[in-house]
């Protein structure tokens, strides 16, 4: 499950980092058992794609944003062995 760490709300146009972790401890990552992508949309939106392997330490990315308007932040990440996995939040502006 992908965890998010982001601030409760960001300031228009501010740019503010985006972290997204697959698993609360980072999953695992061997050739028989790993992510193979990870995908950050806004709203509908895909601004951001990964594809990792094995050989990736942690299923871990940063992705600078800024924002002009409330959005809705969805990550998506594969697992070869238990298929997609998504977590969606809100991210308010003011």
């Amino acid at each position: 499950m992908p965890v998010l760490v982001l601030p409760r709300a960001v300031r228009a146009g501010r740019p503010f980092d985006f972290v997204a972790q697959i698993g609360v401890e980072p999953h695992v990552m061997t050739e028989a058992h790993h992510i193979e992508w990870i995908e950050l949309y806004l709203d509908e939106e895909r601004v951001f794609s990964a594809e990792l392997g094995a050989r990736v330490a942690y299923p871990i990315v940063r992705v600078p944003l800024a924002l002009l308007e409330t959005a809705s932040l969805t990550v998506r990440s594969q697992c070869n062995l238990h298929g997609i996995w998504r977590t969606r939040r809100p991210v308010p502006v003011t």
